[in-house]
């Protein structure tokens, strides 16, 4: 949109969340109980594609992932699951048509609705105590703290044949030069639900895939021209130091280890994640 020019209003209709893919806009109305539309990107041939309220859209490829929180013995949802859903959050798949709509997890939930959970219960402790801060930064005479934030997020879903795996993270600012980010990737096994950390993903011993990990980042970086100042020096082999089983997530082209802010190079290299591609690990990776 050029400046001064007006906005066109393409519907009537209250989007809650919006995606454009494929030419069209496709959109969480919450004109309609958080069902699923789309439209044209001129406004024309708006369509409902579904009856089943959902939430956190994204599209990869030729599906919709959502969330849906059943409440109701009678929801449309029931059929798919084996298990009473009343008040739990599941993740779901369904064509972009609106067509064969399935929960990926079948009736096997309770660990990643478990661990969802409790990142809901973090964030909303964070939001309570955020706010505490913000109040006694007030009262105690600073004033500039209207543009502090936080926030929490996820990108980067992928969802496989064995996996689901995402980007989590915490995104926060209280004043200085950039936000702060605490990464809490979560990936699970998609038949059980299950949790996972990286030491359930290798054939081999934590030491021994962590070595072929970190080497390939550093020939990676070698390969690539970029160069990191690692903290502790070359040798001292930082990646391995400071590395967490559980801050990584998968995407369709390999793994991605998450560092947090100062842990392996200096505060100006932000928060470094190095993705290593599965053809490099493949012989010791429990693959799709």
């Amino acid at each position: 949109m050029e400046a001064g020019e007006e906005a066109e209003r393409l519907t009537e209709q209250m989007p809650a969340e919006i995606c454009v893919y494929r030419g069209l806009v496709y959109f969480i109305n919450a004109s309609d109980r958080q069902t699923l539309y789309c439209v044209e990107t001129d406004g024309k041939n708006l369509t409902k594609l579904g009856d089943f309220p959902m939430q956190n859209m994204i599209i990869i490829g030729d599906c919709i992932y959502f969330f849906f929180v059943c409440d109701s013995e009678n929801s449309l949802f029931d059929p798919l699951l084996k298990e009473e859903a009343k008040g739990d959050q599941y993740l779901y798949s369904v064509s972009l048509d609106g067509s064969d709509c399935r929960c990926l997890v079948a009736d096997r939930c309770k660990e990643f609705n478990r661990v969802m959970q409790g990142v809901e219960q973090l964030a909303l402790k964070d939001r309570e105590d955020f706010f505490q801060e913000v109040q006694e930064v007030k009262e105690a005479g600073y004033e500039d703290c209207g543009n502090w934030f936080k926030t929490y997020g996820y990108s980067n879903l992928y969802v496989g044949e064995r996996y689901i795996s995402f980007y989590c993270y915490i995104r926060t600012y209280d004043g200085g030069i950039r936000p702060w980010e605490e990464a809490i990737p979560l990936t699970f096994n998609r038949e059980t639900g299950e949790y996972l950390t990286m030491d359930e993903l290798f054939t081999v011993n934590r030491n021994a895939y962590m070595k072929r990990l970190s080497s390939a980042v550093y020939k990676y970086a070698e390969l690539s021209g970029e160069e990191y100042f690692w903290n502790e020096g070359f040798d001292q082999n930082v990646l391995v130091k400071e590395f967490k089983p559980y801050c990584f997530y998968l995407t369709s082209e390999g793994i991605v280890l998450c560092y947090g802010r100062y842990e392996v190079a200096p505060g100006a290299a932000g928060d470094p994640a190095f993705e290593i591609p599965y053809t490099w690990f493949e012989d010791i990776f429990i693959g799709e």
